[in-house]
């Protein structure tokens, strides 16, 4: 199982920023939204249902362990037993697909030099009485920020953000976007910059429902653009040679889908699934397999911001074929490579002994017919000698009913 603790948002720290900041929230009386929550109210006609698969309340800790209703009181569902936990506000978020009335409450859980620590819970009811509960998010935020500062709500959604770090030059303002219920991670999103010397600026953007993302750079001399490749936890119990479902980014070569580095994109033809989780694994499709296909995998200096004040060091690119033979140049470490899966037009491979960043995957699809093999990859080689990065997700690849997704995860 996932291991219990508070999630705390981690990003870089900033010396200052020109971000608005709202009035502080003095009001910590619950909001009222029972009207809300009734409007929204399925009839009884259909049973409660709950996730199965992946189970948030076994996550919790001691002082959370409950059931439902739990007295039919936000407090007691969300705050448990934790003497220093506040609510601050209830939202009303629409329904999830069977009905079912759901809300946003957000708590407060003490405030030590100036900062505040909030945590958003998802809450399920059916004709007004509770069902069910989930954890979805932590952030560390400034006391004097109101409820709602860092946090959007809409129907059956939830998007957390930190927008101001108060005690170095460089910055990153992560965005997060969850599906309220049942609980997964759809999007990432993530904004550094350096506000000292010269100019240094990144964007990663990943939508998990669609296995899209760009990511980009800009330094003083120099700019390029790349596929994040998202890394996340992976559960215990999900199987990642079974499949890699939406914990991974889709690499085709279509806009969003990663860069055509020789060829023309043809999903029909080839294609990759990639994740890190803990290992890199590499899912790949194709309809003919042939004795010259293989996985490049390109290990080098990051095209993250924060290397736009490095020098540039050569790539080291090993070559991995389709039964996982590896080949490492010059004195390089060798890639520990397994296949764990190979059935039809799929072939999933395990990759271990990779740095945690500094990371391009490329698919080299040869068809046996004389031409040059179709190369995609999650940077464009080609354009920069800087390798593609890797987006930590602050979330966890587990088994859903829908398959593998990313789920809430406190770490």
């Amino acid at each position: 199982m996932l291991k219990r603790a508070a999630l705390v948002t981690v990003a870089c720290l900033c010396v200052t920023c020109h971000r608005k900041v709202a009035p502080p929230d003095t009001e910590l009386v619950p909001k009222d939204v029972s009207a809300e929550v009734a409007a929204v109210d399925a009839p009884a006609a259909s049973p409660p249902v709950v996730e199965k698969v992946w189970d948030g309340e076994a996550l919790l800790p001691e002082e959370l362990r409950d059931t439902a209703p739990f007295g039919n009181d936000i407090k007691r569902a969300t705050c448990g037993k934790r003497t220093d936990c506040s609510v601050m506000r209830e939202k009303a978020a629409g329904k999830d697909a069977l009905g079912n009335a759901l809300s946003v409450v957000i708590l407060r859980l003490g405030d030590l030099d100036g900062m505040s620590t909030r945590e958003y819970w998802t809450i399920v009811r059916r004709d007004r009485v509770i069902i069910a509960r989930a954890r979805i998010a932590t952030e560390y935020v400034t006391a004097s920020y109101s409820a709602e500062t860092t946090l959007t709500v809409k129907p059956n959604a939830l998007t957390t953000w930190h927008d101001w770090w108060p005690t170095s030059n460089w910055q990153s303002y992560p965005w997060r976007t969850y599906q309220l219920w049942p609980p997964r991670m759809i999007a990432f999103s993530d904004r550094p910059h350096h506000r000292g010397g010269a100019a240094a600026t990144g964007d990663d953007k990943l939508d998990f429902k669609e296995g899209t993302g760009d990511g980009s750079y800009v330094c003083d001399s120099r700019s390029a653009s790349f596929l994040p490749i998202p890394a996340s936890t992976l559960d215990s119990g999900l199987d990642p040679a079974k499949g890699l479902g939406t914990c991974a980014v889709r690499v085709d070569g279509k806009k969003g889908h990663g860069f055509m580095l020789a060829g023309v994109a043809d999903r029909r033809s080839g294609e990759l699934l990639v994740a890190k989780l803990g290992a890199l694994y590499v899912e790949v499709h194709d309809d003919r397999w042939t004795k010259d296909d293989a996985i490049e995998i390109h290990v080098g200096r990051p095209a993250g911001f924060m290397q736009c004040f490095d020098p540039l060091v050569p790539s080291v690119m090993h070559v991995v074929t389709m039964d996982a033979r590896v080949a490492t140049p010059g004195d390089a470490e060798a890639l520990k490579v397994e296949r764990i899966r190979d059935e039809g037009g799929v072939r999933v491979f395990r990759i271990d002994n990779l740095p945690s960043s500094g990371i391009t995957v490329v698919q080299r699809d040869d068809d046996g017919d004389g031409s040059p093999p179709r190369r995609i990859g999650t940077s464009p080689l080609d354009l920069s000698p800087e390798l593609g990065d890797v987006s930590y997700t602050r979330a966890a690849c587990a088994k859903t009913q829908e398959g593998p997704a990313l789920v809430p995860f406190f770490e």
